[in-house]
């Protein structure tokens, strides 16, 4: 839903079916950048703010995997109630990337590819570590 250096604000909607007893909690889970199985509870079991809030829908994530940008983490919902407990069955991957560097130098002019109606610069390109992994 939203993020921030430091982290994801995850949302969610309840279980279609929760067996005929009402939710009282979820629980949070992440991978650790591999894309595997969330199993990583970005909240505790003790976790009230969570788990004991049936009506909540969104969570703030700062429990996060540090070097992984880059990767796609993975995250999913567990929904409680007294019966049990229901999995999501999909996954919200989310590609972690940083705020890439300055570049080393600033663009320059190409002036024999330049004219009155048509500049041209030239941008030397970024390695994949000055461009902190993102897109550029």
């Amino acid at each position: 839903m939203d993020s921030t250096a430091s982290s994801i604000t995850l949302g969610w909607t309840e279980p279609l079916d929760d067996g005929g007893c009402p939710l009282t909690g979820y629980a949070v889970f992440r991978d650790g950048g591999s894309q595997g199985t969330p199993s990583i509870e970005v909240n505790s079991d003790s976790d009230t703010d969570v788990r004991g809030i049936p009506t909540l829908r969104s969570l703030v994530v700062t429990n996060l995997p540090s070097g992984q940008e880059g990767q796609f983490v993975r995250f999913s919902v567990r929904a409680f109630n007294r019966e049990g407990q229901v999995d999501s069955y999909s996954y919200a991957a989310i590609l972690f990337a940083a705020v890439p560097n300055a570049p080393p130098s600033p663009p320059v002019l190409v002036e024999e590819e330049s004219n009155s109606t048509w500049i041209t610069i030239g941008l030397i390109e970024l390695s994949e570590a000055d461009s902190s992994h993102s897109d550029v």
